[in-house]
């Protein structure tokens, strides 16, 4: 008899060595390029801060910043607080006066209809009886033909 022969590796397993390899090596060289932006950058923020004149400008102008912080506190954000407050303790009674009288105009329609229901059931359906008077009065004569007439 003869002895079996080995079967050949499918490709799929044969290229699987290489693809992982090649996917190390690129997440390595991503990696060396962050590493290497974010060193450049904090290189270039660094000059840039040092001769910067915008710490210099920010110290003369601390003052009227923190001014204008205390004014904007004071005029905007406590009385937004203070109304924001407000609202959320008294949402409660909005909504509970809300449906009060979304429920009171229910019932009062509902009243009418079935009190007007219930009438034209008792007295039946009737036409009502319009009477029209005209009244007619007399006629004054002016004045002026008055005095036409004594004349």
């Amino acid at each position: 008899m003869s002895s079996p022969e080995a079967a050949p590796a499918p490709p799929l397993e044969r290229a699987l060595p290489y693809v992982v390899s090649g996917v190390s090596a690129a997440f390595s060289f991503f990696s060396a390029l962050t590493r290497f932006a974010s060193f450049a950058f904090s290189l270039v923020s660094r000059s840039i801060s040092f001769f910067s004149p915008l710490p210099i400008i920010l110290y003369l102008f601390a003052p009227v910043i923190v001014l204008f912080d205390i004014m904007t506190d004071v005029f905007v954000r406590w009385p937004r607080h203070i109304a924001l407050y407000l609202l959320d303790a008294f949402y409660p009674l909005y909504v509970f006066c809300g449906v009060v009288c979304i429920v009171g105009a229910i019932l009062g329609l509902t009243g009418r209809l079935v009190a007007r229901f219930l009438v034209d059931m008792m007295v039946g359906l009737q036409e009502p009886k319009v009477v029209i008077e005209v009244k007619t009065e007399k006629r004054r004569k002016s004045t002026k033909r008055r005095r036409k007439e004594k004349d």
